[in-house]
């Protein structure tokens, strides 16, 4: 026993245990199972102790105690299935039953466990009916208020753990059920569908809407890592035949079992026919031609079927001719962040030494948050997990609507608020999360480095810096002072349109906080000034001592499930696998003694520059593994010309994307779950991949197909397994150092970096920072502005973005039919001021348009925009948001400028 534990006696049995040990999880120690129904050891649940199911007897008591609340003690003696104990538990299973309705029971739900348990099966006590029979059909989520016995998890899922506020408990008694809001039909509600009710619902009363299956059909389960957002969920799939049935939460390490409505209802995508599952090769008869193609029948009707070995014959050929005829700088290549560490690895290691080409990058560049982090700390990854918002007395959230792109990594930024942490949001959208903030800054789209730059105003003239962290760790704070010292918060109010009295009161909360944390997302990085609004953030965090500590750090939000892990193993044009700079003469020889090759001396074009270059013919050949720039990038009308116009286009994916209908060969791709490898989330967590299903026909994995691509055109090196390909990545990330396939194999998750100067890899640099001289650097400002600004012809500003049910492109959630059910149509928001004064109540359609081009797509009014702005989302291909947006480049991060372009709208009708 150590001084935290003690013993008790549970049966015949004596167990120690620590401290804060429930009785039910001291009995499962012993191996005794006792029944339960609305137990839930997942994090942020507290004992409900309403099933009574798990009473046991404690010597020396009158009345029998729930074990699921009850902790133990020194000393006690514990009974779980004395004759009182089980009489009691009879009595309270049959009324529960009674509860149930006669079809209400279903079999394999916690509920009809625990009856097999306790070892009843039916009542004396007649059924009670709920107030009012209530089934209801949700696109998600089946309602049978019938199977409800008033637990309370379903409530607690939604108010306690997630945070969305929409299951409560109306009426008192044996009136008492659950509601929605204001008690409305589930699909009436604002519930966002995260399944959180569903996957603690002990009976079924709220159940996933799945397709049927046998029940003679035998079900396996397997675990997987989600393929969205940054956060990295791991996800357990239920599988039958081969086809995924169910997904639920497990507990990962950036998930602790929690999902969002992708995550759990997005997995239907797997076995959609529109799959590609033979190579194809384009048909002689079948030119190209610089349109829009209207989804994926279109795109097959331009190939022909091939095998293999025809098909990356070709593939090869035709980047060898273009080699030939152009030169290797004629070649690029573009990969993708949802692809695997191995998969980013191999792409660029075949850029670079096989097609002699730096031209290499991957769509993380399309919402790149990390330069200015390098560029000012020396290191391009988050200095703090998400989940360091724990201890944080402030946040500060600049440009993210993390609700919609981080769902599950918003319910713990919740769940911290609900704690006391304070939280600061700096987003011109009215959007859901802004319930949560102590302060909404409010700010005009395009004024964040104004915004910022006042903030800093107030904490440098008011002496609220951390004059020992400045001092002691920090390059360029006189510099930072002079250039904000004119910025007051009467200008910025100005400006901004943000209250200077609000913006003093921010600042002077994020400034004396103990430990604060700063995120920041697409809303920052996605204009032309981003690097300059992320500069910002980072200059404030810097000077307030907001880095290196428990419960402060920097946090970029990413968009994709593995832009950490693609950037660390170099899928981009300026530095090679761990940001060792391809300018370098130091990292090129070090790199060319890695690989036995010559390597370029320059560093390449970005995403955007290739496609630029292509429609000017400096590009020629172009091999993209997963990326979507057909429907990705700005501009798609001269997106479109530029791959039309390539000589030879490679395209690797799961599905014909739009992309692919440019392409002289399509290579059949499998998706995370049906492959082995790894990935990176945002909090530098790297996470193995094990196959949950089969995949699709002739599908293979990315790094297989590159692999046998490289062979082709006689690659000297060859990469025929994974742990190998891991274990060379390893030997060249610094971020990776002392990691391994067999240890990731062992442990499942690895967080990096696996030593650091605190002892751990959580809050980074507490001494010293990884630069030369070991202080941050507060970089200068670029000083641009948005690069469109509105006028008589376009007076409204367009803002791109995502929605909740979809992901990127849309080339995965859109044919998820849950997803697709819950956001079936493209749509415009506009503000409530645009959207009366163009009198659109009855408007079936808009024409939205820019100066680059129009879409056709129906109105909503949105009183959350501020006056005079309209909102897209980029995932649909029948109104593609970035047939409008502009393609001028943030000179440092080369990202586009989606957030911020001119535009009108006219009725269609």
């Amino acid at each position: 026993m150590t001084e935290t534990s003690f013993a008790l006696r549970i049966d015949d049995q004596v167990v120690d245990v620590p401290a804060g040990t429930t009785l039910l999880e001291a009995a499962r120690q012993c191996g005794i199972a006792i029944p339960n129904v609305c137990a839930c050891d997942r994090t942020g649940y507290a004992a409900e102790a309403s099933c009574r199911f798990c009473l046991v007897e404690i010597k020396g008591e009158r009345t029998l105690a729930p074990s699921c609340r009850r902790e133990a003690e020194e000393g006690q003696v514990v009974r779980t299935s004395s004759e009182r104990v089980l009489q009691t538990r009879r009595l309270v299973a049959e009324l529960t039953l009674s509860e149930q309705g006669p079809e209400a029971l279903r079999p394999g739900s916690r509920l009809a466990e625990a009856l097999a348990q306790v070892g009843v099966g039916a009542t004396r006590f007649g059924h009670r009916p709920t107030i009012e029979r209530v089934t209801q059909q949700h696109p998600a989520i089946t309602v049978d208020l019938d199977a409800c016995i008033r637990c309370g998890l379903c409530r607690t899922a939604c108010q306690d753990v997630q945070v969305n506020g929409v299951i409560g408990v109306a009426g008192r008694g044996a009136e008492a059920c659950i509601v929605f809001d204001a008690n409305v039909p589930l699909t009436d509600s604002s519930c966002v569908a995260c399944g959180e009710c569903v996957q603690v619902c002990p009976t079924g009363a709220l159940a996933p809407v799945a397709a049927p299956i046998a029940e003679t059909e035998p079900t396996t389960t397997a675990e997987t890592i989600c393929p969205f957002c940054s956060v990295g969920c791991r996800i357990e799939l239920t599988v039958a035949d081969g086809r995924v049935v169910r997904a639920d939460g497990a507990d990962g390490p950036a998930n602790r079992s929690r999902l969002c409505v992708k995550g759990r209802f997005g997995f239907d995508f797997l076995h959609h026919p529109d799959r590609l599952t033979v190579p194809l090769i384009r048909r002689q008869d079948a030119p190209k031609h610089a349109v829009a193609v209207a989804g994926p029948d279109a795109v097959r009707d331009f190939f022909r079927p091939a095998s293999w070995d025809e098909a990356l014959d070709r593939a090869a050929a035709g980047l060898r001719a273009v080699a030939d005829r152009h030169g290797a700088d004629a070649l690029a290549v573009l990969g993708s962040a949802k692809a695997s560490n191995e998969d980013a690895y191999i792409l660029q290691k075949l850029a670079r030494t096989v097609l002699g080409t730096p031209h290499v990058d991957h769509c993380t560049r399309l919402c790149a948050s990390v330069p200015p982090l390098g560029e000012a700390i020396g290191y391009s990854a988050v200095t703090a997990p998400i989940d360091e918002i724990d201890r944080a007395d402030v946040v500060l959230m600049v440009g993210s609507n993390p609700e919609v792109n981080h769902p599950v990594g918003a319910t713990f930024m919740k769940n911290a608020v609900r704690r006391g942490t304070k939280l600061i949001l700096v987003d011109p959208y009215r959007q859901s999360f802004a319930r949560h903030a102590t302060y909404h800054l409010a700010l005009r789209p395009g004024t964040d480095v104004t915004l910022i730059s006042a903030m800093l105003n107030v904490v440098i003239c008011e002496g609220l810096y951390d004059r020992t962290f400045v001092r002691e760790r920090i390059d360029g704070f006189d510099e930072l002072a002079a250039r904000v010292r004119g910025v007051t918060p009467q200008l910025a109010q100005r400006l901004t349109g943000v209250d200077a009295d609000l913006l003093v009161s921010a600042a002077r909360m994020f400034a004396t906080a103990e430990r604060a944390m700063s995120f920041w997302g697409m809303g920052a990085s996605q204009h032309v000034h981003g690097a300059d609004n992320i500069r910002c953030v980072i200059a404030l965090a810097l000077i307030c001592g907001h880095v290196g500590k428990p419960g402060s750090g920097l946090h970029p939000l990413r968009g994709q499930n593995n832009v950490q892990g693609s950037c660390d193993a170099g899928l981009i044009p300026s530095s090679f696998p761990g940001y060792a700079p391809v300018s370098d003469p130091q990292a090129r020889a070090r790199f060319t003694a890695l690989w036995g090759t010559e390597l370029p001396a320059k560093a390449g074009l970005t995403q955007v520059e290739i496609l630029n270059a292509a429609h000017e013919g400096r590009i020629r050949g172009l091999y993209v593994a997963g990326g979507n720039p057909a429907m990705a990038n700005p501009d798609l009308a001269r997106t479109r010309e530029a791959l039309a116009r390539l000589d030879h286009l490679v395209v690797q994916d799961i599905f014909p994307t739009e992309t692919a209908a440019f392409a002289d060969v399509i290579l059949p791709a499998a998706a995370l779950a049906e492959r082995s490898g790894s990935v990176t989330n945002t909090d530098r967590v790297v996470q193995l991949l094990t196959p949950a299903v089969p995949a699709p026909g002739a599908a293979r994995p990315d790094w297989w197909i590159t692999a046998e691509l490289a062979r082709r055109l006689d690659a000297p090196w060859r990469h025929d397994a994974l742990a190998g390909l891991f274990d060379e990545m390893a030997a060249a990330v610094p971020m990776l150092a002392g990691t391994s396939w067999s240890m990731l194999e062992g442990r499942g998750a690895l967080a990096l970096p696996l030593a650091s100067a605190n002892g751990s890899a959580r809050s980074l640099f507490a001494e010293r920072f990884p630069t030369p001289a070991g202080r941050a650097r507060i970089a200068a400002l670029d000083g641009r502005g948005p690069a469109e600004e509105p006028d008589a012809d376009y007076p409204l500003i367009l803002v791109t973005g995502r929605l909740l049910e979809h992901w990127h492109t849309g080339s995965m959630t859109r044919r998820a039919p849950v997803l697709h059910a819950l956001a079936p149509e493209p749509m415009v928001r506009i503000a409530a001021d645009v959207f009366d004064a163009l009198g659109l109540e009855c408007a079936a359609r808009v024409r939205v348009a820019t100066r680059r081009g129009g879409v056709t797509v129906a109105p909503c009014r949105d009183v959350g925009l501020q006056a005079g702005v309209i909102w897209m989302p980029f995932a649909y291909f029948e109104a593609a948001a970035n047939d409008l947006t502009n393609s001028a480049l943030d000179s440092t991060t080369r990202v586009p400028e989606y957030k911020y372009c001119a535009a009108r709208i006219t009725s269609e009708t």
